[in-house]
């Protein structure tokens, strides 16, 4: 069902900025920005107020276009910019919630997508247990990939007390690739979060274990 402007009833048309990796609400995004539509694309945001929707690229590349994007993403907020002499923008934005694809819509002069908000369903039970759990694997990973006897430094202690806030902050610092980061944004509430981060790490410590490489960003 669409309204009298052509939009899905629900949906709004955010700008778009696919890209080779996840962001997770409340991660932090520092971008250079050179291309010339997304540099008119962060203009207008600056204009507007407004923030841009995050998606990975499944396939293909972030230049140029012609990319196989997710159909689930962020939308970020821009809280610094810098624009350089030669016409680069530095930009840091931030996650705030997730997005869900309605419909993509033509590229030019940027990206732009209706898209809806896709909020967390309720956890059937109280992920606090399982925030720890995971803390403590990886404490673990991280002493297999340093050694046992080099110190471990992963500082927790600005780990959020909601546990819903504290399972996106474990899944943004987690040694995983890509895809098993699009699937931890894509699970419906943070106790199912939480267990396949539990499971992901396990299997990332099980390659350790096996003398291959861990697919993390540790490394």
């Amino acid at each position: 069902m669409t309204g009298s402007d052509g939009i899905p009833v629900g949906g709004q048309v955010v700008p778009m900025f696919p890209l080779g990796s996840v962001l997770f609400p409340g991660m932090p995004l520092q971008l250079q920005v050179f291309e010339e539509r997304y540099v008119r694309m962060v203009e207008q945001c600056l204009a507007s107020g407004s923030g841009f929707g995050v998606v990975l690229i499944e396939r293909g590349s972030e230049v140029g276009g012609g990319d196989v994007r997710s159909g689930l993403g962020t939308l970020a907020v821009i809280e610094d910019t810098r624009k350089f002499p030669d016409g680069i923008w530095s930009v840091v934005a931030r996650g705030t919630r997730r997005l869900r694809i309605i419909e993509w819509l033509e590229d030019a002069p940027y990206p732009r997508a209706v898209v809806a908000d896709w909020s967390d369903e309720a956890p059937s039970l109280d992920p606090a247990s399982l925030v720890q759990r995971c803390a403590e694997q990886l404490v673990t990973y991280m002493r297999r990939v340093t050694g046992d006897s080099a110190p471990v430094h992963i500082d927790f202690s600005g780990l959020s007390a909601d546990s819903s806030e504290a399972a996106w902050q474990l899944c943004s610092i987690s040694p995983i690739g890509a895809l098993d980061r699009q699937k931890l944004l894509a699970s419906p509430d943070p106790q199912s979060r939480l267990e396949i981060l539990s499971l992901l790490l396990i299997e990332q410590q099980e390659l350790l274990d096996l003398g291959g490489h861990s697919s993390g960003e540790f490394e």
